[in-house]
């Protein structure tokens, strides 16, 4: 988007990792055209547990075998709440990679997922990879792809050449059965876009 001269709206609520975005949009000359929160994103503004660090940090307590010592407060707001207005009535790209949180960001974008035109999301979601421990698939993987589905949206593989994702074949994994999915990237958008 930036490489494009589109604006760019970014939320990391990691200290490392946003004085890493910071520098990387200012070393590409991209500082006018970015607006970076310092906030982690979740289903109600607040404070939360970050636990944690690098590009596996998470709001999930134990994601991926996280160390607890490694934990800080951060604060949290809705994609809602931070972005809706912004984004009215334009075109956008939303990249989601929240570690294990895909739900909770969801559920703060319910005004976001509705308006026109509707935007592309595009999300890691763990299928069977990095999830909770006690986990063997992961127990948000059909509510995640509901959301989207109830919302009107189509899923497809973020891979070469996207697949269409079928409810039958995301119900069919997280009921346990064998992953069919064949990546944990996605791409949800309307019919025809």
């Amino acid at each position: 988007a930036l490489a494009a001269d589109r604006p760019v709206l970014a939320f990391e609520p990691l200290p490392a990792n946003l004085r890493q975005l910071r520098r990387n949009v200012e070393a590409n000359g991209w500082s006018a055209r970015t607006e970076i929160h310092p906030v982690a994103l979740s289903d109600q503004p607040g404070e939360l547990v970050l636990y944690g660090g690098g590009t596996t940090a998470s709001l999930m307590p134990d994601f991926t075998g996280a160390q607890d010592f490694r934990r800080r407060r951060v604060p949290v707001e809705t994609l809602d709440g931070r972005a809706a207005a912004a984004l009215a009535g334009r075109r956008a790209l939303i990249l989601v990679d929240v570690e294990g949180v895909e739900l909770n960001v969801l559920r703060g974008a319910a005004q976001i997922l509705r308006q026109s035109p509707r935007p592309i999301w595009m999300l890691e979601v763990g299928v069977i990879q990095e999830l909770a421990s006690g986990h063997r698939v992961n127990p948000d993987l059909l509510p995640v792809f509901t959301t989207f589905w109830d919302a009107g949206y189509e899923a497809w593989t973020a891979t070469h050449p996207p697949e269409r994702i079928s409810p039958e074949a995301v119900a069919r994994v997280a009921a346990g059965g064998a992953e069919t999915l064949g990546t944990h990237n996605f791409i949800f958008a309307m019919a025809g876009t």
